[in-house]
């Protein structure tokens, strides 16, 4: 087991009013908590996923194919944060890169740049998983994972704990 492996937890929310864009200062929303969760598994990158220019940063929805659920983006830092698709043809995942964006600002400001790159190494897989009812999607996904019956996200977190240990 890599001892760089994080796993957290967070109680979800949903947005009564406002902006989907509140990671943005300028925009706010009113937000109720629910007894749904999310979970985040954080864990460096094998090295042959990592390049010796920027830091990759590889993000999962392990609920959906992972061909329409995989965005990556090649960080560049000097005193700034500069994040971009990997590819030109893949346009990424504008929330997803907004949500990293803001983070790694964050983080550039309280740790510096030096405390960012030792902490994310040559590159970091984040793998995001939430309880059905937060997508719009959610027949789908059920469809998708009929086998797994009701204790969907039981499983899939079992199988995010284990591959930890990989």
């Amino acid at each position: 087991m890599n001892d760089r492996t994080t796993l957290v937890s967070a109680p979800g929310k949903v947005l009564l009013a406002g902006g989907f864009l509140v990671l943005d200062p300028q925009y706010f929303g009113i937000v109720i908590s629910t007894s749904a969760r999310f979970y985040t598994l954080i864990r460096p990158l094998p090295a042959t996923f990592t390049s010796s220019d920027s830091i990759r940063v590889k993000v999962q929805a392990a609920q959906f194919p992972k061909q329409e659920s995989v965005w990556e983006y090649d960080l560049s830092l000097s005193n700034k944060v500069e994040l971009k698709p990997c590819t030109e043809k893949d346009e990424g995942n504008k929330f997803v890169q907004l949500t990293i964006d803001c983070a790694l600002r964050y983080a550039l400001e309280v740790v510096g740049e030096e405390g960012v790159r030792k902490g994310l190494g040559s590159g970091v897989e984040i793998i995001v998983l939430a309880d059905n009812d937060f997508y719009s999607q959610s027949d789908k996904v059920r469809l998708l994972y009929a086998e797994y019956s009701r204790d969907l996200h039981s499983r899939i977190l079992s199988r995010l704990l284990a591959a930890r240990a990989d």
